[in-house]
């Protein structure tokens, strides 16, 4: 039999036995609950990024806990103000807001970590207009972390009385404030990859700059939009190979770019070459390319493309993304296999965050190579024209340091008369359409020294569609400038050597002409005189006498000639020129006439081809066919069948003729003599003549603005050619 004591004493046990297995049902059964919960709000936001998964998360969040108010918002402007992501407001979405963090709960939150305030939120916070408008009493509120800790945001509960369960909505509000944190660092990463991109982009067109990447062992060939545009073709009608990039270089330079491509791979050295592409529309450009070759470990070319970030942050994600990995294995454990899935989902998304990362990176890096390779200078400024960066290039053109450069504007280095031109194209050009043609202006250098240069604008615009920085590439055309004034130094002095060369020559033929004309008189005299002795003397002087009588008449004649011939040549300089059509067919023919009827017992054989007519002084155009011809009969003597055939031809500009005979011909190295006053080839008493004809002959052809050349080859002839404009 128990003793009496000894039985209260294991009832009272037993009593607390049943009240702490009570306790520890009650325990499972909100645990449960809390596990559904959880489970439920993330089927539910799981499948979804970006917007629609803050706008899910907001509704889930204000449901479950039944407040009338909730929201996702990120801090913006230096953490001075909350721009909302989502906002649930009394059963439905509402418009996001821009408010203030001052004075507001939400800057406690952002600032330290969850706070809780379960009534008179309106009284602890007067300043905060929003807390009255919506008539709330209570509020909790997280911080949203980025991987290193910095506030990106804040998610937030408001209700116009107590917060039913607010155990619960701790527990909840401290797990999806990882998700949400790592959701938003993605916007963010997404947003700056996008205007990262765009940047590249529009650097890329700018310059006139592409850049490539080729898979050796794939034979896969990527090209920005740059080279697209370049080649002028689009990238569905690409086939993305080197044959396919061969395809569109010219076809006589494709063997040398080839041979280069093929000499970078075997010499391990990079290559830069010029050569001309063919584009679909058969029009021809030059580009420049360059390419530098990636070898594996093994010595194998794997790689070729033409044309660094700090990844602390990224480290530093990983690791909190794997400490919250731990915690989160360490919750779910021995629980349920959906909580499972959990983990496999946000390593999913841990690893489009790193993509995301690496692509930004990528893109920034490419951006920076060619933002600093390009050899013209590249500049960004504000609206107000205050310099944001520019590019070495500009450094070097002007003598600044960066940090000097990015203190000034562009008026600051702008002589004082550009100015209204400058803010002219800036006004009518860049704001109207967005973009300039290319201008000349000058830039002031740091050593005081004025730098002529050439410049394109660009207008950039916002998402909204508003202006907020301007893009400018400058060229140094000093070289350019020195070279155009250079030219207009040439040019004046050949235009006073060409008036003292005209004057020269007026001068010496109105000597040649005094000259003749003053010889004449004391020649007629020699040969009257002559005439006299051998007439009224000629019995009184022997055979010897009478021989010197004739070479002194002889003489006195081919002087008398050749001075005619000089005042023929020196009138052809002063003579008016009157233009008419002139039949040059019928000219040669009426000229073959004549001169076979003064070549008798001589059978000449005349060949008139086809011969368009001229436009000139008739009298002198027969001049000059008659001594081409004339010249032409008395060189074709030695042969039994002389041949002399008259031609020409209709050209684009101009019509030319030529008379060409079977006669002696001559040594080219001649072909410039021939026409030169008194040059002859051949002795007098070979060939008659005074040695000006052909001189003739090239005066009138100059003077019609013509030209004339010979050609012709010891004992095989020789063809004299004479041009004349049209009309």
């Amino acid at each position: 039999m128990k003793h009496p004591e000894n039985t209260a004493e294991l009832i009272e046990e037993n009593r607390r036995l049943k009240g702490r297995i009570s306790e520890l049902e009650s325990l499972k059964e909100g645990y449960t609950r809390e596990k559904d919960l959880l489970l439920s709000i993330f089927e539910a936001t799981s499948p979804l990024t970006g917007e629609a998964f803050m706008r899910s998360l907001t509704k889930e969040l204000a449901t479950v806990l039944k407040v009338r108010y909730a929201l996702i918002g990120e801090v913006i402007d230096d953490r001075k103000k909350v721009i909302t992501l989502a906002l649930w407001a009394n059963g439905e979405f509402v418009p996001n807001i821009v408010y203030g963090l001052a004075g507001t709960p939400c800057d406690n939150v952002v600032n330290q970590v969850m706070r809780y305030y379960p009534c008179d939120i309106r009284k602890l916070f007067p300043e905060d207009r929003f807390l009255v408008e919506m008539d709330v009493e209570s509020y909790i509120g997280v911080p949203l972390f980025d991987p290193g800790g910095n506030a990106l945001g804040v998610m937030a509960a408001l209700h116009d009385g107590p917060i039913e369960d607010a155990e619960k909505a701790k527990t909840l509000f401290k797990f999806f404030a990882v998700r949400a944190g790592v959701e938003l660092q993605r916007m963010r990463s997404e947003e700056a990859l996008r205007k990262s991109e765009a940047s590249l982009a529009n650097a890329q067109r700018m310059a006139n700059l592409g850049n490539w990447d080729w898979d050796i062992a794939k034979n896969e060939l990527s090209w920005s939009d740059e080279i697209y545009r370049i080649f002028g073709v689009a990238p569905r009608k690409f086939g993305a190979t080197f044959d396919a990039f061969l395809g569109y270089v010219h076809p006589e330079d494709r063997k040398f770019v080839r041979w280069s491509v093929d000499e970078a791979l075997g010499s391990r050295k990079p290559y830069s070459i010029d050569h001309r592409i063919l584009l679909p529309d058969n029009t021809v450009k030059v580009v420049h390319e360059q390419g530098e070759v990636a070898f594996d470990e093994a010595g194998k070319p794997v790689r070729m493309n033409g044309t660094v970030q700090d990844v602390t942050g990224l480290k530093r994600a990983e690791e909190e993304l794997r400490k919250y990995k731990e915690r989160l294995e360490d919750l779910v454990e021995e629980r349920t296999a959906e909580l499972k899935d959990v983990n496999l989902r946000l390593e999913r998304e841990i690893s489009d965050r790193k993509k995301a990362l690496e692509k930004l990176l990528e893109s920034e890096q490419k951006y920076r190579g060619l933002y600093e390779s390009t050899r013209d200078g590249i500049a960004r400024t504000d609206m107000e024209g205050n310099f944001l960066d520019c590019n070495q290039a500009l450094l070097d053109m002007l003598g600044y340091t960066k940090d000097e450069m990015l203190k000034l504007s562009y008026k600051q280095i702008t002589p004082a008369k550009w100015l209204e031109v400058s803010a002219e194209k800036i006004k009518n050009h860049v704001m109207a359409r967005g973009y300039s043609d290319l201008y000349e202006k000058e830039y002031i250098r740091k050593d005081g020294t004025v730098c002529p240069i050439s410049i394109r604008a660009w207008l950039k615009r916002d998402a909204e569609g508003n202006p907020f920085e301007m893009w400018g590439i400058v060229r140094d055309i000093t070289d350019l400038k020195k070279a155009g004034e250079d030219i207009k130094k040439l040019n004046l002095e050949l235009k006073d050597n060409i008036a003292k060369l005209e004057e020269a020559n007026g001068e010496l033929e109105a000597f040649n002409y005094s000259l003749a004309h003053d010889l004449s008189s004391p020649l007629r005299v020699i040969d009257g005189f002559s005439k006299m002795i051998e007439k009224h003397y000629s019995e009184k002087l022997d055979e010897e006498g009478k021989e010197f009588i004739k070479t002194v008449r002889g003489s006195a004649q081919k002087m008398g000639e050749l001075i005619s011939a000089l005042l023929h040549l020196s009138r052809l300089g002063k003579s008016e020129i009157r233009k008419a059509a002139v039949d040059m067919a019928g000219t040669a023919r009426s000229l073959s006439e004549e001169l076979k009827a003064a070549s008798p017992g001589r059978d000449i054989e005349f060949r008139i081809k086809e011969l368009p007519s001229a436009f000139g002084e008739p009298t002198l155009i027969r001049q000059a066919f008659f001594n081409l011809m004339t010249n032409a009969v008395k060189f074709t003597k030695p042969r039994e069948k002389p041949v002399i055939e008259v031609g020409g031809s209709d050209a684009e500009n101009e019509n030319v003729y030529y008379v060409k005979d079977n006669g002696i011909g001559f040594d080219m190295k001649y072909a410039r003599q021939v026409f030169g006053v008194f040059k002859r080839l051949h002795t007098e008493k070979e060939f008659e003549g005074t040695g000006v004809g052909l001189a003739i002959v090239q005066r009138i052809v100059q003077r019609h603005g013509g030209r004339v050349r010979a050609e012709g080859a010891v004992d095989h002839g020789a063809t004299f050619y004479f041009s004349l404009p049209k009309g």
